[in-house]
């Protein structure tokens, strides 16, 4: 008994001669020993969907290759340099906010220290003497100066004390307070 896929073989063949002369060999009514070429001519043809995809796959491509195109690595060095310049953008702010910080934590430092000095005096000292006092600068960027205003009336002197720096704007840090007799 004949197998029905061997009389569609043959009509495929026949209907295309270059096939069948392609496809023949020491056996030609087994054209599955050469399987790659059968394949490759008959790709095309319904009968071929019976035969396994990887097998058909393997002879009609090439193997995919692995790797990155060129396309795909300029487009991650894009977005790498996009990402190394926000985070030097970002290390220049916290350069500057931790310098800012630095002169503040010092201004705060240098007028406590002079309130406290002036707050430990005794009421009639000079240094409490109503009007504008300099204390010059103090390291190098530092201006500190302190107000006396006297209430004789009540006894109370008010006292405030102001240290300015300029780094690229000017900035100050006052201190105030009320002292009795």
């Amino acid at each position: 008994m004949r197998d029905p896929r061997d009389e569609e073989r043959e009509k495929v063949m026949a209907e295309n001669g270059r096939l069948l002369n392609l496809c023949k060999g020491p056996d030609s009514r087994n054209p599955f020993k050469y399987q790659a070429l059968f394949f490759q001519c008959l790709s095309w043809h319904p009968y071929c969907s019976s035969i396994p995809t990887g097998e058909r796959e393997m002879t009609r491509k090439k193997k995919k290759e692995k790797g990155f195109t060129l396309i795909e690595v300029l487009v991650g060095l894009v977005i790498l340099a996009i990402g190394m310049l926000s985070i030097a953008a970002m290390q220049i702010t916290s350069i500057k906010g931790g310098s800012f910080s630095n002169h503040l934590t010092q201004a705060t430092t240098y007028a406590q220290d002079r309130l406290e000095n002036l707050k430990n005096r005794p009421y009639n000292d000079a240094a409490l003497t109503s009007g504008h006092h300099d204390d010059g600068t103090i390291a190098t960027i530092f201006l500190r100066q302190y107000d006396v205003v006297e209430d004789a009336g009540n006894l109370l002197k008010t006292i405030t004390v102001t240290v300015q720096w300029t780094d690229k704007s000017n900035h100050s840090v006052s201190f105030r307070v009320i002292r009795t007799n």
